[in-house]
């Protein structure tokens, strides 16, 4: 009985362990894409006002 609930904490460490990486992972990419996303609408914005400047 106390070994079976030793192993369940063990397993319980790792997989929180485990989760918590993934969520870190997670967070990072959504991080940078939202990043991507945003430098890619100012370029987007950079670009419409150069052609506006230009009077293309």
């Amino acid at each position: 009985m106390v070994n079976m609930i030793t192993t369940k904490c063990i397993i319980g460490i790792i997989i929180n362990k485990f989760y918590r990486e993934f969520l870190n992972t997670m967070y990072l990419i959504l991080l940078v894409y939202l990043k991507f996303q945003y430098d890619l609408l100012k370029y987007k914005d950079a670009n419409k006002n150069n052609i506006y400047l230009f009077g293309i």
